[in-house]
């Protein structure tokens, strides 16, 4: 439940931004502002739930930008497949 919380809470911040700049929810910000937010949403959730597994337990830096790693692959792969099955419009 802590991580679920912290995967949550990671998530808000950029949301909040991007709600303040009129982006749209499931739409891109123009320019390198789409960019750096594109790589921003790749990695929020998993800064959450580093922060809140800190409470518990502080990984490793290796493990810490291990998931980091999978994350930047994962993230797009997971949003290449929910595009092939209708989920979504597009990845990224």
């Amino acid at each position: 439940m802590l991580l679920g919380g912290g995967y949550i809470g990671g998530e808000l911040p950029n949301s909040f931004v991007k709600r303040q700049l009129r982006v749209q929810p499931g739409e891109r910000a123009a320019g390198a502002l789409g960019a750096l937010f594109w790589l921003v949403d790749q990695v929020d959730s998993l800064l959450g739930v580093l922060a809140c597994m800190c409470l518990v337990w502080v990984p490793p830096a290796a493990v810490a930008a291990g998931l980091a790693a999978l994350t930047l692959v994962a993230h797009p792969a997971m949003a290449l497949v929910m595009v092939g099955l209708g989920l979504k419009r597009r990845v990224g």
